[in-house]
């Protein structure tokens, strides 16, 4: 059994410690409850979840993402952050109780760029 690499660009936020268990045993309580869908169906493109360890949790837009293995160049230009942004903004409309989860863990807090490797 190999691991997957990949590289990430995340426009949004980082959840750490207790809160990452937190954070995703509320989301698939909403999901589940209250739009009876999977988690991951809903939230694939705007979620990455440390699932080996449960040391991070990131939520936002997802503005880059490929397989580390096979390398990549992605060009982060002005249009897509805004089609990436324009996909958040639009997902958090469609489902307004994942928005409530969201707004809950951030805290207040602005959103930052995260580069970083999620290795799984």
């Amino acid at each position: 059994m190999g691991l997957d690499n990949y590289t990430k660009v995340v426009y949004g936020w980082k959840i750490t410690g207790k809160s990452v268990k937190n954070i995703t045993e509320d989301l698939e309580d909403v999901c589940n409850d209250e739009y009876d869908s999977d988690t991951y169906d809903i939230l694939e493109n705007f979620t990455t979840e440390d699932t080996m360890c449960g040391e991070y949790f990131y939520f936002g837009s997802v503005l880059i993402c490929y397989d580390a293995k096979e390398g990549g160049c992605e060009i982060l230009d002005d249009n897509l952050i805004k089609k990436k942004q324009k996909d958040w903004e639009e997902m958090l409309n469609k489902y307004p109780k994942i928005k409530e989860v969201f707004e809950y863990y951030k805290k207040d807090k602005k959103p930052q760029i995260y580069v970083f490797q999620h290795i799984w």
